[in-house]
């Protein structure tokens, strides 16, 4: 008899130390062979593979988090709540889209080894932009295949990559010949698409000529090649040799472009020769352009935090990361006053951080003492970050306020809530993002940076990453939200299957 129970215990154990489910074609609905399952978060995560019929068992390690991955699909994942037990997980991966076609010179022979991008416009820090979504590079028949990419709408460019003896004249462009993306030649591929047949003609731009001199270099005198990096911080000519102070680009396309000069090291330290020059590309030759090197200093930049509520701010960490990771940190005193000492020239992230979590009076991250804002100047720079160009940029004042909380559930049209649903709350203004994830009862809570209007998406790839086309024909699936300073009522979202 207590063999049989010790067995039973045991058996209990066990089965509450596994996870199982099942993973399925988001458009089909039919069940996937083959699927990785990997737990997410483990020291050593276990990995395992769906059997005939989509279904895969594993054992529960502290993770509760599981990817999935499989040849043709984008990757998925679910959210395994605590209260969900041992219940069965359902899966859903979407078929992956894909841009294939064929690049030729304007002779019509193939180009090999070019970069080819799909680029589409998303919203990141609540500004417009066009970043790469998926690459390929063509082969040696000029043929490119670029794979593993949401539905959306792209526009698809065209660089030299590690191409052999690339023509400077073929600048850079998009499928149809343009500099520019242009919305004539937009590509729309939908979830499980493939789009064939996008062949391109590269197109010569014989371009202007950009000369000059660069400033303390004497004759037969020994000097670094300079860089001209276009606009959208791809490198148009690069290792452009500087001979007795002088240089010359030939052929370079319309367009905003910046001529970079450095003698030193590559991240620019302090004592560094750098110079910079903005230039504006049209129908005609630049020529006497002088670059003028100068010593690269540190600069101090003093900040201030203050309360919305006008109470005294506490104590905090300011911090600066650089393209290269690193940055100083600042702490704060009692007045709020910081100093954010020796920050070279470039791009800087913004992190404020409680000198002690949970300690009242001491910067404790509360509901009512979260930074909301950090400006230098009239630009919000807390989530997009700033430029530093080697001059005093200003007082950085950050702001503490009351977090702004909103709460509900999410149910279908049938009145059954809806588990494990991620979802994603986009302000209309910028800078404005949460994410909350339902439980078992489908309700959920999502901390926002600020009040005011947004709309919620159910989340997936195209809503998570800020796709404009998503976001334009989704924005109506729920009504819109509107959220004040503090706490909200809770909301009730219906979910109609996105239509």
């Amino acid at each position: 008899m207590r063999s049989a129970i010790l067995l039973v215990c045991l058996s209990a154990a066990l089965a509450a130390q596994t996870i199982e489910g099942d993973v399925y074609d988001r458009l089909t609905g039919a069940p996937l062979a083959g699927v990785s399952i990997a737990q997410m978060g483990a020291a050593n995560p276990l990995v395992v593979r769906t059997d005939a019929g989509g279904h895969f068992r594993m054992g529960r390690q502290a993770a509760y988090s599981l990817q999935a991955t499989h040849a043709g699909y984008l990757s998925g994942g679910v959210t395994i709540l605590p209260s969900q037990g041992t219940a069965p997980v359902r899966v859903e991966l979407t078929p992956q889209a894909v841009i294939t076609g064929k690049l030729e010179d304007e002779d019509g022979f193939p180009v090999e080894r070019a970069q080819v991008e799909a680029r589409r416009y998303q919203t990141v820090d609540g500004a417009r932009k066009l970043v790469m979504a998926g690459w390929a590079q063509s082969d040696d028949r000029g043929e490119y295949r670029v794979g593993n990419l949401p539905a959306g709408r792209y526009f698809v460019h065209v660089s030299p990559g590690n191409t052999r003896n690339w023509d400077v004249r073929y600048a850079s462009q998009y499928v149809g010949g343009s500099l520019q993306p242009d919305d004539n030649h937009a590509i729309e591929v939908a979830a499980g698409d493939e789009r064939k047949g996008v062949d391109i003609r590269l197109m010569k731009f014989e371009g202007v000529t950009l000369a000059g001199r660069v400033e303390g270099i004497g004759a037969g005198q020994v000097s670094r090649p300079l860089t001209l990096q276009g606009s959208d911080q791809s490198y148009y000519a690069s290792g452009v040799r500087v001979s007795d102070g002088t240089w010359t680009i030939p052929h370079v396309p319309p367009g905003s472009y910046t001529l970079r000069y450095l003698w030193g090291n590559n991240p620019v330290k302090a004592g560094d020769l750098v110079a910079e020059m903005a230039v504006e590309v049209e129908a005609h030759d630049l020529r006497g352009l002088v670059l003028t090197p100068h010593q690269v200093q540190g600069v101090d930049v003093e900040g201030k935090i203050a309360a919305d509520s006008g109470a005294a701010p506490g104590l905090w960490q300011i911090a600066v990361r650089g393209s290269t990771g690193t940055g100083p940190t600042a702490h704060s005193s009692d007045d709020g006053s910081f100093v954010l000492k020796g920050l070279l020239p470039g791009h800087y992230q913004v992190q404020v951080l409680p000198e002690r979590i949970g300690t009242p009076g001491a910067g404790a991250m509360t509901p009512y003492s979260m930074p909301i804002s950090a400006k230098l100047g009239e630009k919000e720079v807390l989530r997009p970050g700033f430029d530093l160009d080697g001059t005093s940029p200003g007082v950085l004042r950050i702001r503490l306020g009351k977090l702004t909380h909103i709460s509900g559930a999410i149910v279908d049209t049938r009145g059954a809530p809806i588990a494990g649903a991620t979802l994603v709350f986009l302000s209309t203004q910028p800078g404005g993002q949460g994410f909350a994830i339902t439980d078992e009862k489908g309700t959920f809570s999502a901390a926002l940076p600020m009040a005011g209007d947004y709309h919620a998406y159910m989340a997936n790839e195209a809503s998570q990453g800020g796709e404009e086309e998503y976001l334009k024909t989704h924005e109506k699936d729920f009504p819109p939200l509107r959220v004040v300073d503090g706490d909200n009522p809770p909301v009730m979202l219906v979910w109609r299957g996105g239509k």
